[in-house]
């Protein structure tokens, strides 16, 4: 009896909640891009009730300081159902939606409850742990397959449905290792490091590209952070230079017989999808097709049958929502990222740097995956919404910070 009570003690203890939400909160981030087996659902919903345990107070707060993209979600929510196709398909992605959107206050009440705690060495172990158990499948799922080239491995598409959703959590698990690096966890550096490469080898086996290129601009975004402007200047111009070419390769197939390039076989699908959306988009160009429809029209547009998905969240975006929708989800998020991505003047500790480059991070990637990959979903809208709570929790604690520092100064 006695050992019941004092597990309950632990657990109650403010530590241990900080360590356990942590945990959370890093496994959500790593596997909401993954498959659904990972995603854990039930475990968002939970994340979303303990909001309303731990930070009432601040949520309808949160929700009066962005009531301008809140507003301009509503009408973007509006355009994508009351205009759609297929009203109850769409329903269901406002549901998947809505969902995903809650992640954000879910990770604005994570940072503002345990920002205080140093939790650095819970989160090594979490990434540890996991970087293990993500190299072991892969390492066991190419001695089962016989080969050491991993896409299409089917022991990987039975625990995963596709290998690129594997790929998405290692690489979430790779840019958390170097994300503890860059804040000053140098105990375990050399471990980190051998770690990385292995998980770097894995997406090579994978041959995940589209996940290497976004996990080389986010990683690099971390460093490049760290710097003076001028090597972040640097991370820009690389930006748009993908930025470009991604565009060229992509909807300019004219240029090959300039070039002379030979395109890998995924390129020169995407361009046929890509063709045959905008084709189609003509034809309700304001207000999109309806949210979560694009699998059941692809059939009635002519469009191969297995693609299922546009392969661009930016693209099934206008699919979706049309240019009038899409221009009010545009501005929603960037009405966010205004009050979430604005530059801080002080760091409380290692875990307070981490969560707020990790996620800045993890935005990106997200951002740039979605360029070539990925569906509108849960996974993708929490993606989004869960990084953007935290930066949105930890610029308005240190501009509160400022403030009373500023007014104390004053007396």
């Amino acid at each position: 009896m006695s050992s019941i009570l004092n597990l309950g003690v632990i657990v109650r203890s403010k530590e241990n909640k900080a360590a356990i939400a942590s945990i959370m909160v890093a496994y959500l981030m790593c596997t909401l891009l993954s498959s659904s087996e990972l995603q854990a659902s039930s475990l968002g919903v939970l994340a979303v009730l303990s909001v309303f345990s731990f930070g009432a107070n601040s949520l309808f707060k949160d929700v009066a300081a962005l009531k301008g993209g809140l507003s301009c979600l509503m009408i973007a929510l509006i355009v994508g159902t009351v205009f759609s196709e297929d009203v109850s398909r769409s329903a269901k992605g406002i549901y998947d939606l809505i969902r995903g959107v809650l992640l954000f206050f879910v990770g604005a009440c994570f940072y503002r409850c345990f920002r205080r705690y140093e939790v650095t060495s819970v989160l090594l172990g979490f990434f540890s742990i996991s970087a293990l158990l993500g190299i072991g499948v892969a390492v066991a799922a190419a001695m089962i397959q016989g080969a050491p080239w991993l896409l299409e491995n089917p022991v990987l598409e039975l625990l995963f449905h596709e290998t690129h959703l594997f790929a998405n959590f290692i690489a979430m698990i790779c840019l958390g290792l170097l994300v503890l690096v860059l804040v000053g966890v140098t105990s375990a550096s050399y471990w980190i490091g051998f770690v990385c490469v292995c998980l770097f080898a894995t997406l090579i086996a994978l041959q995940a590209k589209g996940t290497l290129l976004a996990l080389l601009l986010s990683g690099s975004w971390c460093f490049s952070g760290s710097h003076r402007s001028a090597l972040r200047n640097v991370w820009y111009a690389a930006l748009v230079l993908v930025l470009v070419s991604l565009t060229v390769l992509s909807f300019f197939p004219a240029l090959d017989l300039i070039t002379h390039f030979s395109l890998p076989p995924s390129l020169l699908e995407r361009r046929r999808i890509y063709a045959e959306l905008l084709l189609q988009l003509w034809e309700s160009p304001f207000t999109g097709f309806g949210l979560n429809t694009y699998k059941d029209l692809v059939l009635q547009f002519g469009t191969a049958p297995h693609y299922t998905m546009p392969h661009s969240i930016y693209l099934e975006s206008l699919f979706s929502f049309g240019f009038v929708g899409s221009a009010f989800l545009l501005a929603a998020g960037l009405l966010v990222a205004r009050k979430a991505c604005s530059p801080v003047s002080s760091i409380e500790n290692q875990a307070w740097k981490f969560w707020r480059t990790f996620a800045g991070a993890a935005l990106i990637f997200t951002a740039i995956r979605g360029l070539v990959d990925m569906r509108l979903g849960y996974g993708v809208w929490g993606s989004f919404a869960l990084p953007l709570g935290i930066l949105f929790a930890s610029t308005a604690t240190s501009m509160a910070s400022r403030d009373i520092r500023v007014d104390s100064a004053h007396l």
